[in-house]
C-alpha cells in the first residue's frame, strides 16, 4: 500500500511538472480557485510579509520540499510564474498537507487543510492539542473560503 501511494505521488508530480495541468484559474478546482482568491486576489506577483510568493503564496520551505520530492529545480523567482505556482500550491494542498495530517494522527478534512495551509501544520497540531488558539487571520480564512 505504501509503495502504491509513492507511485501515485510520483505520477502526480510528473503530471504537474510536464505542463499538462490546466492553468486557467476558472478551470481549476473550486478549492484551488478559492485559495488563489484569498491568498493573492489573483495577483501572480503578490509577495506577503512572510515572503510567500505568487498566486497561491508559496513559501521558500514549501518550494524546497516540492523540489526535493518532485525532482525539480524551481527558484523563488519561478513562483511568479502562474503555472509553476499553481502546480506547487495544488501539490501542497492535495498531497503534502494530507500526508502531514495523517502522519501526525489528524483527520484529513477541509478544516485541517485550511489551518495547515494558512497557519502551518505545527499550529494545526497545537490547535488540536489545545495548546494554541487559532489566530484571527485563520478564522477569517475560514469565512472567506466558505463564501
Amino acid at each position: 500500500m505504501v509503495m502504491f501511494k509513492i507511485i501515485i505521488l510520483c505520477l502526480f508530480c510528473l503530471y504537474l511538472t510536464t505542463g499538462n495541468a490546466k492553468t486557467s484559474i476558472n478551470s481549476l478546482p473550486l478549492d484551488i480557485q478559492k485559495i488563489i482568491h484569498i491568498e493573492s486576489s489573483g495577483n501572480p506577483f503578490a509577495i506577503s510579509h512572510a515572503n510567500a510568493r505568487g498566486l497561491m503564496q508559496i513559501t521558500s520551505i514549501t518550494l524546497l520540499e516540492y523540489n526535493q520530492r518532485c525532482k525539480t529545480n524551481y527558484t523563488e523567482n519561478d513562483l511568479f510564474n502562474p503555472e509553476i505556482n499553481i502546480k506547487i500550491g495544488t501539490w501542497y494542498w492535495n498531497i503534502r498537507i494530507p500526508q502531514m495530517l495523517i502522519f501526525y494522527g489528524l483527520k484529513d478534512n477541509i478544516n485541517n487543510r485550511i489551518i495547515s495551509y494558512n497557519a502551518g501544520i505545527g499550529n494545526c497540531i497545537k490547535y488540536h492539542n489545545k495548546t494554541r488558539k487559532l489566530k484571527e487571520e485563520t478564522l477569517q480564512y475560514f469565512v472567506k473560503f466558505r463564501k
